[in-house]
């Protein structure tokens, strides 16, 4: 099972504020962040298009949730780092501290949330406190971890789309929201295949251990579920062309090529393949 950030990593001590900056996997940045950032930007895309934004107005948008996404995923850390302190016993930075700075990142969210409007703040308040709170403990009670985290990575999708279309055409993001938690499967399940040996020795579930060697075929029907939900998305709204050559084509595949070339027993492999799946 991969090391909690409040753990040291190099036999020394590190500063006090470099232990808190580690917490929030800022030194990461934009790794994390950008993957709840995708969803939040293609509902603020589909809907600029339909409510005729300028240019302007849907960067300030972007910026916004850009900066959201961050600190609710920073949030997320430590509150994951907090509830794993019973499996990893070494910590650099005090239990205290961590309550603190979490509760300062939530603070500043919400400050940003303020921003969505009525509907946006109601759906996005939703998705923080169904999901994010329990996400850490999913691993001990379901194989189906990964499934929770797509459902927590892609709400900022329904928070934007709300946010600006109120509840109007909700299928268009309830099918990508679906198409969104079939890619976090995806690919959080071959992220989650470099530690499979070590999360079976510490009965750690995940869908890396629940596919076992079924792994490429199930994956394979997540990645087609992900595509799938493109498809429609570009019928329902009418897109041109290029959406389907470069987002649909493209997307399909570069992930029948990843399912065609990976091997799930190579660490190195899965986290290369990991990285160019969520850029």
């Amino acid at each position: 099972m991969a090391k909690s950030a409040l753990d040291p990593h190099d036999g020394q001590k590190p500063s006090i504020v470099w232990s808190y900056f580690v917490l929030t996997r800022l030194h990461k940045f934009p790794a994390g962040s950008n993957l709840a950032f995708w969803p939040g930007a293609w509902g603020i895309t589909l809907s600029a298009f339909r409510v005729g934004m300028t240019i302007e107005q849907a960067l300030i948008q972007l910026g916004m949730y850009l900066l959201g996404c961050t600190l609710c995923h920073s949030a997320g850390c430590i509150w994951n780092d907090i509830c794993d302190r019973e499996f990893d016993r070494k910590v650099a930075v005090s239990l205290h501290g961590a309550v603190f700075l979490l509760a300062v990142l939530v603070a500043l969210w919400m400050v940003t949330l303020s921003f969505a409007g009525h509907n946006g703040i109601k759906v996005g308040l939703f998705g923080f406190l169904s999901l994010v709170p329990w996400y850490p403990l999913m691993k001990r009670w379901t194989y189906w971890p990964q499934a929770f985290l797509g459902l927590a990575m892609t709400w900022a999708l329904p928070t934007s789309w709300a946010s600006i279309n109120g509840f109007t055409d909700v299928s268009i993001p309830t099918v990508l929201l679906a198409g969104g938690i079939s890619w976090t499967i995806y690919y959080d399940t071959i992220y989650a295949c470099q530690d499979r040996g070590d999360d079976i020795q510490a009965g750690v579930k995940s869908t890396a251990v629940l596919f076992g060697s079924h792994m490429r075929s199930i994956l394979c029907a997540f990645a087609s579920g992900f595509v799938m939900a493109l498809v429609y998305t570009g019928v329902a709204t009418g897109a041109s062309t290029a959406y389907f050559i470069v987002t649909v084509l493209m997307t399909a595949l570069e992930l029948a090529w990843q399912m065609y070339i990976l091997d799930f027993t190579n660490e190195a492999q899965c986290w290369k393949v990991f990285k160019v799946s969520n850029m």
